[in-house]
């Protein structure tokens, strides 16, 4: 049997919205129900079809649009394909709005909080299966302008991963180890113009390397 998922997005100060009365009735189970990065998310999974309901959602439109918040739906088949959406940076409401906005153009829904703490925020997305590249295209084009990093990524399970490989320098952080080390013995500044000559292709890495090493 399909169903309706149904997420609410209102401003922190504003609080949760409280359903119609007549909404009761179809309301089992809330998914989500909390304060994330300057908005308070609700979201409900209801076994019933948009069309058995849809006088409801509107109403619940109207009610919403006079309070300044943000109502969504969408119809959901029986079993729908979960993913997950990662945004981090500075709080911003906006990017929240635009992204959940973005989602639900494509029929994708908010569902429960996986993980917010400070400047991050993880939320479990319900919806078609589709190509998670395309999914994150159009979040990135939603949120131009806003200083965020954002991804849609599989529902990957606890123990998915057992072994990650990186690079470390400037990737897995944010310093050059070389010119730390050059730091003590009080010559970043000669070793750190090296590194920078190299991040810019005006050396190789071979011969940046043996520069660096020969001064340390």
């Amino acid at each position: 049997m399909s169903g309706t998922r149904l997420a609410i997005l209102s401003p922190a100060g504003r609080g949760p919205m409280t359903l119609p009365s007549s909404m009761g009735q179809f309301v089992h189970r809330t998914e989500s129900h909390q304060e994330v990065w300057g908005c308070w998310l609700q979201s409900w999974n209801l076994p019933v079809a948009v069309s058995a309901i849809a006088p409801f959602l509107d109403e619940l439109s109207r009610q919403a649009l006079h309070q300044e918040r943000e109502v969504f739906w969408s119809p959901m088949p029986s079993v729908d394909s979960v993913s997950r959406m990662v945004l981090r940076g500075t709080v911003q409401p906006e990017a929240l709005r635009r992204a959940l906005t973005t989602l639900h153009l494509q029929n994708s829904m908010p569902g429960r909080i996986l993980h917010a703490q400070g400047d991050s925020l993880a939320i479990a997305i319900h919806g078609p299966q589709g190509p998670v590249p395309a999914a994150n295209r159009a979040l990135a084009d939603a949120l131009e302008g806003i200083q965020l990093d954002l991804a849609i990524t599989p529902l990957w399970e606890a123990g998915h991963f057992k072994l990650l490989l990186t690079d470390m320098d400037s990737t897995l952080i944010s310093i050059e180890c070389i010119d730390e080390m050059a730091d003590h013995l009080g010559l970043k500044r000669q070793v750190a113009a090296i590194t920078e000559r190299s991040m810019a292709g005006e050396l190789d890495f071979q011969t940046s390397l043996r520069e660096r090493v020969r001064l340390l």
